[in-house]
């Protein structure tokens, strides 16, 4: 039915397409609640596409907090009786109280539809057919229009929370200004060559696959970004650039590194991670107030664990108090 009808009746819908590219980052949020009472763990999710089930096979232990609220928490996602199913299974210590995780459990077409269905069915209306995808049509009538926030906010967005989906989302849409709608990876990487071109920056060894980082074949050496930093710093840009990145102890990604020691606030630091892979880069302002650009990226089998991050605070640590 034309949406401009709509008086809060339960309507039909037909053929529901995708009206972005994105919703909610495609991510659902699973909510750990211990309930100590009848003793076991809530785990409640949000949003909750309709063709999703989920099980819930966790135990509540009454041990203390250790090795990460996480650190017990295993998670499945499978077809099951016929249904995309997601499993948690594991121990979950009460001490820790409660805490959210974030995960991508569908593919983006079917999580738009099972979101829109769950949420339209909620309110009363009922769906049937199916959603498919197609390029839209000459003449189509535009019904709403979201204007994007400003740049600087996108950006603030993406680096202070390591939001790879975002980051996605922004190469689609450099690709698609720079060169022609739709923006695809290819486009958006020829439109981030093309910046560099144009700042004289050579970086040969340079691999761009997804513009997120979530890769094994991306490679940067850890020279050229800390050239591609000091040209950001000197950009007219550099205040919303340097503002972007999370903060030593105090937000974002970094806002328990370093809390409480002589780093804290002194610190821009982006950071970065996948199995067996640990980087760091951004800015030190050291204890005579000299901003210094600071890189590290660290490979090795044990690198995602807590002495690789200790190894890089070594690092901002010996920055910060180098002499003249």
């Amino acid at each position: 039915e034309d949406p401009a009808d709509f008086d809060g009746r339960a309507h039909r819908a037909y053929n529901v397409l995708p009206a972005a590219l994105l919703v909610n980052f495609q991510a659902v949020n699973f909510r750990f609640i211990p309930d100590t009472v009848g003793n076991r763990l809530r785990v409640l999710a949000e949003p909750w596409p309709a063709q999703l089930a989920l099980e819930n096979n966790m135990r509540l232990t009454r041990e203390r907090c250790r090795g990460g609220w996480a650190s017990n928490v295993g998670m499945r996602a499978l077809q099951k009786a016929g249904k995309e199913t997601v499993v948690f299974s594991g121990a979950y210590d009460a001490a820790c109280g409660e805490h959210d995780m974030f995960r991508v459990v569908s593919e983006s077409v079917p999580y738009i539809h099972g979101v829109f269905r769950a949420l339209w069915m909620e309110m009363g209306g009922r769906i049937e057919g199916k959603v498919r995808e197609a390029t839209v049509p000459d003449g189509a009538r535009l019904i709403a229009a979201i204007a994007s926030p400003p740049l600087a906010d996108v950006i603030r967005s993406v680096n202070k929370y390591s939001n790879n989906v975002m980051t996605r989302q922004l190469l689609l849409t450099l690709g698609a200004q720079q060169d022609t709608p739709p923006g695809t990876t290819q486009k958006g990487i020829a439109a981030v060559r093309t910046w560099m071109k144009q700042r004289g920056l050579d970086f040969p060894e340079l691999v761009l696959e997804n513009g997120a980082g979530l890769s094994r074949r991306e490679r940067i050496s850890a020279r050229h970004l800390g050239e591609l930093l000091l040209v950001g710093y000197a950009s007219p840009s550099m205040p919303e650039f340097l503002s972007s990145f999370p903060v030593s102890g105090l937000d974002g990604t970094m806002r328990h590194r370093l809390a409480g020691t002589p780093l804290e606030g002194r610190v821009h630091l982006k950071t970065g991670s996948i199995n067996n892979v640990r980087a760091s880069a951004g800015y030190v302002l050291d204890r005579l107030n000299r901003r210094m650009v600071v890189v590290v990226l660290h490979n090795h089998p044990q690198a995602d664990s807590a002495a690789a991050d200790a190894l890089q605070d070594a690092v901002m640590d010996w920055v910060y108090r180098r002499p003249e």
